[in-house]
């Protein structure tokens, strides 16, 4: 038996919490459906309203402790929050909710693509952590954890932007009203 201490591979998992949450539209009218939609959808943080949003949060913890070679990371738990914020239609007439569902289903399956997103980044930025090679000191590996963490958290927010654009926020995957 060695008598050495060697950094091993820390342990890491991604912790999910997910949830869809909605807001009422009403209308008698297509027309109506659609002003509401656009004036009372989720504001993105620019404010610019869309019909629904994902918000993602990705949160990392991870315990460090001295080695041989310094100092290493011993475990990371990754937190992603996910919440889909949707439309419902409160309407009484059947031809109308029948084609706002098929909208919604439409549009569930863009905002799924953003939960994919914040799935991936949260599992890359957990293995990006737990693969850190040790530092010499505590503080600079806690330094070079968090800026990897940030450093992937980025990299996933671009993508997420650049499938915004790619699918002109749903509209090229059929997610449009009417």
């Amino acid at each position: 038996m060695l008598g050495a201490s060697f950094a091993m591979p820390a342990q890491a998992k991604v912790e999910r919490a997910e949830r869809v949450s909605y807001y009422d539209v009403t209308g008698a009218r297509l027309e109506t459906v659609i002003i509401a939609l656009d004036t009372k959808g989720p504001p993105d943080d620019s404010g610019e309203r869309f019909h629904a949003r994902t918000d993602a949060r990705i949160d990392w913890n991870f315990s460090v402790r001295p080695v041989e070679e310094g100092c290493a990371i011993v475990g990371v738990t990754t937190r992603l929050g996910v919440t889909v914020i949707m439309p419902r239609l409160v309407s009484s007439d059947p031809e109308l909710q029948q084609e706002f569902e098929g909208y919604a289903v439409r549009l569930m399956a863009h905002e799924t693509g953003h939960v994919d997103n914040a799935r991936k980044t949260a599992g890359e930025v957990d293995a990006a952590l737990a693969g850190l090679a040790p530092a010499r000191t505590c503080k600079e590996m806690k330094e070079k954890a968090n800026s990897v963490g940030h450093r992937v958290f980025e990299s996933g927010a671009k993508r997420d932007v650049d499938y915004d654009h790619v699918t002109d926020h749903g509209r090229l995957q059929g997610a449009h009203f009417p």
